[in-house]
């Protein structure tokens, strides 16, 4: 593709300073030994810098403000090399040759330190091994010899040292001086180092005065020798040519025939004062051609291809400047400019592939090719390294913060390089650009389709991924690309508010001007470059770069370009909302795993409230503020609630009220829009959202307030809120309050709530009780206000007395009609009249005086009054009610318990009715003789008596039916006495039965337990008898003068024989009477009590 023609090579990291100068201290604080051939050795043990390398470290590095030399430092001597002239290592830094073997790295310094690193074992390179040659010089060139496991050295002096490879110990080899360079044949395409049969390799080495044909194995051996005429600068061998180049000119060696001729002038243009010369440039190229290069001018050079015969082939290579280093690698030409520049050409066709600028600093100073390719595990990326910046920078550009991981960086693939670039301080080498490189140059290009196309082959577990996509987004949103921009920016999964900031009307109260952001490193300029703008000045500046001034009268002022402008931030809104919608949704799955930033949930959900709320989606926005569970909105209501307001967003804003739990003000704008006062699509059923929230809701005063609004308008509904709780949750209200104030809204809902407190909660409050009895007394008064209903009430009672029912008149009434609803009020009235103890009988009775169709009613309290005979009498000769009559004889109740049971089931009233107000008995039940003593039941059977009694015959049946059923608690005597002398016998014969045969019943009981006592009287005088006389003889003298004899009691057992002196009396004390005889009286109370 395109992108690659132009970035076909990019500058990677092999070897940072701070790994080189770590490197180098180490070796430096290995202890220094000399040998018997004087070179220096040493391990690599790794030490504490030693004061003296610490001042050669700085003046290494000259100029960086993070080393300076302390003052004992430099004047500190090294006493470990004797003193020797040396150029200035700042200007020549801290590397000066390398070398390779495929998996190590060999480094050559300007203090004469060889280096040995790994780079394959671990991402850090490390240091193996390490030498320090004598007498120490810089270190010109390495050529290591993997088949033999040797590494020549050849320093500035012209001493070429023979170590091992590995482990850098001298070997026995003496070494050679005054060699110019060491070659090796490059015909071999692999870059292999043949091996004889010997176990020896050949090598040319260039000395001052000659070349030399060597053998190099256990021994150095030279096998032959050809003179040069002047001395070689450097040299470049393939087969039996060789070339090398003197101080002017390029010459051609024919090793096998031993003759020499020049092929080239070095430079071909005249010299300029107080200019260096040229350079000489040899490299080897494949088919036995040579490429040498030839300065035609101070800011020109040639590049020539030699062939063996010394004639030239193919084209010549231009460079604009002079060539500091030239090497090929493959089918290229990498020539390293005096700029820094590295200019990349094919061999093919002599064209220019590309131009590397100088980027890095300081600046290359020679390239190195490397026979075999060195492997090594390159660093990972700075521009992936997360820093923090503040988020409206107030300095240009921020300083960023560097943020440690909290997971160690994903390690990078191995890579395999063909050539090093040597800097200063580092090493680097030219490999085909990463995928991160690539973009980042397509994206600072512009070449943004190509960019994309390239972020959308990119696999999601790379980590540059999320880089480079917030890269492109941020590189491509000024372009007002919004919806690609929107894509990546999602797929990044950077901080959301690095857009909502171009959003100053979004931002406003959102974002706080001391935030800070963390994103890579790389991305804080492109991020920085949009902080001082909005999405509206981009889009203006879009547009003016297309448009002006070809639109008039301006871009600003013209409609074409309004609307397009207006369009275009439309876009961008839309672009920010679902950028907004795709990282909730993602957060919100993530939030079960990890512990996420709640504040940057709040930011998220604020801002997509207010984009919604404009975009006028409402489901959407309904969705988001609904949510429960980990879809719980994070919406700061202060930020958006002026919004959703200037929008007419009410319904969205109350739900945002609920889900913050203000339920007082979402029930506010429901209750507005249930009125009609505000309009809402989106609240389709506000009636239903008030009822939902007071449902939710457990606050008593927010229930009541708008319970009572809910009253006017849904009675049922509200009252539900009042009534129907759950045991768990029940709020717990003011019950007067809420009775005054539903009173204030609606009678009947009062009316409804004070059965509830009442009935269902069984509230003993006397004033609640009466206001419920002269409520339920208030309506049956105003009913019977209607001629129908009195009328009604009449049929009824006239009805009920000429039947004669057998049912008590509450049963009667309450089936006779039961859903009219006069008749189920005063079904409610009587229930309640005798089940409730707690009302004021007084203020009742006195409303209810004037009444005189409700006579059971007024029977009922007059009972309740004790006003036995006022009760009766109502119930005996104005109801006509006798069932009722004798059960208020029984239980002391006009209405027991039974039998408002049975008018309840009659009318269809809840049991309630018939509770309210009892007490509960032990064992249940409420029929005869459950509440009144038998006196008391005795006096009121003998008040009824007298009552059917006044009527004369009238009451004959009821008369007979109630001496029948109470025979046990009535006086025969008395009764027969009372009785009218023309009542007939035959209804009395049942009742004179049995009395007499329960009074012989009674007289046989009693003679039974008589008779029964006086035998267990008999035992016990027995068994004291008994007693008596085991107790011994008794002898008795009666004194003179004395009424009886002394005794003196005698017993063998006893000491002396006398243990007591008694009185004699008769037969030992004892009374003949008692004990004995019989209770005369006897059968004279058993008939009395039969008469009785």
């Amino acid at each position: 593709m395109a992108a690659m023609e132009l970035a076909p090579y990019e500058l990677q990291l092999v070897l940072d300073e701070c790994v080189l100068v770590d490197a180098l201290a180490q070796a430096q604080a290995v202890p220094q030994t000399h040998s018997a051939n004087g070179i220096t050795n040493g391990s690599t043990s790794g030490h504490p810098t030693p004061a003296p390398f610490q001042g050669l470290l700085s003046q290494l590095v000259s100029g960086s403000p993070s080393r300076q030399p302390s003052p004992s430092t430099q004047s500190s001597p090294r006493p470990s090399a004797p003193p020797s002239p040396a150029p200035s290592l700042s200007s020549q830094g801290l590397i000066a040759a390398a070398a390779s073997d495929g998996p190590s790295l060999y480094l050559g310094t300007p203090t004469s330190h060889v280096l040995h690193l790994s780079l394959s074992s671990s991402p850090t390179p490390t240091l193996s091994a390490s030498r320090m040659l004598s007498p120490p010089h810089r270190v010109v060139s390495l050529v290591p010899l993997p088949p033999i496991q040797r590494l020549l050295a050849l320093t500035s002096d012209g001493v070429l040292h023979v170590l091992a490879l590995g482990t850098l110990v001298q070997v026995p080899v003496p070494p050679l001086r005054g060699v110019v360079s060491v070659l090796l044949d490059e015909q071999r395409t692999d870059g292999s180092v043949r091996v004889d049969e010997r176990g020896e390799v050949e090598l040319c080495i260039v000395r001052r005065k000659g070349v030399a044909i060597v053998k190099l194995g256990a021994r150095l051996s030279i096998v032959s020798e050809i003179p040069l005429p002047s001395p070689p600068l450097l040299a470049r061998r393939r087969g039996t040519a060789l070339c090398l180049a003197d101080s002017e000119t390029y010459n051609l060696v024919d090793l096998a025939e031993a003759r020499m001729f020049p092929l080239l002038p070095i430079s071909q243009a005249p010299p300029e004062p107080n200019a260096p010369p040229p350079r000489a440039h040899v490299a080897v190229v494949d088919g036995d051609e040579f490429l040498i290069t030839s300065a035609t001018g101070p800011n020109a050079t040639l590049g020539f291809f030699i062939s063996a015969e010394g004639e030239p082939v193919r084209g010549t290579l231009e460079w604009p400047g002079a060539v500091r280093s030239l090497v090929l690698s493959g089918s290229n030409t990498f020539a390293l400019l005096s700029d820094g520049s590295i200019h990349i050409h094919s061999i093919v066709d002599q064209s220019l592939i590309h131009i590397l600028p100088s980027s890095s600093s300081p600046a290359p100073h020679a390239l190195v090719a490397l026979p075999s390719l060195l492997s090594f595990t390159p660093p990972p990326p700075t521009a992936l390294q997360p820093v923090s910046i503040p988020l409206f920078p107030s300095t240009s550009p921020p300083a960023p913060t560097p943020i440690p991981r909290s997971t160690p960086p994903a390690p990078q693939p191995p890579s395999e390089a063909a050539l090093l670039v040597l800097t200063a301080s580092s090493v680097l080498t030219l490999l085909p650009p990463t995928p991160l490189t690539l973009c980042t140059s397509l994206l600072t290009t512009r070449q943004f389709p190509a960019a994309l196309s390239l972020l959308s082959s990119l696999p999601p577990s790379d980590p540059a991924t999320p880089y480079l996509n917030l890269l492109a987004a941020l590189h491509i949103l000024p372009h007002t690309l919004f919806a690609d921009a929107g894509a990546l920016f999602s797929r990044a999964h950077a901080d959301v508010r690095i857009l909502i900031r171009l959003f100053p009307e979004i931002a406003e109260g959102l974002l706080h001007p001391e935030e800070s952001i963390t994103l890579p490193c790389g991305a804080v300029d492109a991020a920085h470059a949009l902080s001082k703008t909005n999405i509206d000045e981009l889009v203006l500046s879009n547009l003016s770069k297309n448009y002006a001034p070809h639109i008039e009268p301006s871009v600003e002022d013209a409609q074409v370009t309004a609307d397009l402008r207006a369009s275009l931030v439309r876009t961008a809104r839309e672009m920010l909302r679902d950028v907004l919608q795709r990282e909730r949704r993602r957060r919100r799955r993530r939030r079960v795993e990890t512990d996420l930033d709640v504040g940057l949930d709040m930011v998220i959900d604020t801002a997509l409230t207010i984009l919604l709320a404009e975009s006028g989606d409402p489901s959407a926005l309904t969705d988001l503020l609904s949510g429960s569970g980990a879809a719980q909105n994070s919406v700061l209501l202060p930020s958006a609630e002026p919004h959703l307001l200037r929008y007419g967003r009410y319904a969205a804003l109350a739900r945002l009220y609920a889900s913050h739990g203000a339920e007082e003000r979402a029930l506010e704008l429901w209750t507005r829009l249930a009125d009609g006062e505000w309009f809402d699509l989106d609240a389709p059923d506000p009636m239903g959202e008030v009822l939902c929230t007071l449902e939710r809701s457990r606050d008593a005063h927010v229930v009541l307030r708008f319970g009572i609004w809910l009253v006017a308008r849904d009675r049922e509904a509200a009252m539900r809120l009042f009534l129907e709780q759950d045991p768990k949750t029940r709020i717990h209200f003011d019950e007067a309050e809420v009775l005054a104030r539903l009173g204030e809204a609606d009678k009947q809902a009062e009316e409804t709530y004070l059965e509830h407190l009442v009935l269902q909660k069984r509230r003993n409050d006397p004033a609640l009780h009466t206001k419920l009895v002269l409520r339920l007394l208030d309506h049956l008064l105003l009913l019977l206000e209607s001629e129908e209903v009195q009328s009604s009430f009449r049929e009824t009672a006239l009805e009920y007395s000429e039947h004669r029912a057998t049912t008590p008149f509450p049963v009667f009434l309450a089936s006779h009609a039961p859903s009219a609803p006069h008749i189920s009020l005063r079904n409610k009235l009587i229930l309640f009249l005798q089940s409730s103890t707690s009302y004021d009988f007084d203020a009742v009775r006195a409303r209810i005086d004037s009444a005189e169709l409700l006579a059971f009613e007024k029977a009922i309290l007059n009972g309740k009054l004790s006003s036995h005979r006022a009760a009766l009498h109502l119930l005996v000769h104005d109801v006509h009610d006798p069932v009722s009559a004798q059960g208020y004889c029984a239980t002391g109740e006009v209405v027991p318990l039974r039998v408002a049971q049975s008018v309840a089931a009659q009318a269809a009233l809840p049991a309630v009715w018939t509770t309210a107000g009892r007490k509960a008995r032990r064992g249940g039940g409420g029929g005869a003789g459950a509440g009144l003593a038998d006196g008391t039941r005795k006096a009121l059977l003998k008040l009824l008596l007298e009552l059917y009694m006044e009527r004369g015959d009238e009451f004959r049946e009821e008369t007979a039916a109630l001496l029948d059923a109470q025979a046990v608690h009535i006086d025969m005597i008395e009764t027969l006495d009372r009785l009218p002398s023309s009542f007939p016998l035959a209804p009395l014969t049942p009742f004179i039965g049995r009395s007499l045969r329960r009074a012989l019943h009674v007289r046989h009981d009693r003679t039974i337990l008589k008779h029964l006592a006086a035998s267990e009287n008999l035992m016990r005088t027995e068994e004291a008898w008994l007693a008596a006389r085991d107790a011994g003889a008794v002898i008795e003298e009666r004194a003179d003068g004395a009424e009886g004899e002394r005794v003196e009691y005698f017993d063998e057992g006893v000491d002396g024989g006398v243990v007591e002196e008694k009185e004699k009396n008769g037969l030992g004390g004892w009374d003949e009477g008692e004990g004995g005889g019989e209770d005369v009286g006897a059968d004279g109370d058993d008939e009395e009590d039969g008469l009785r």
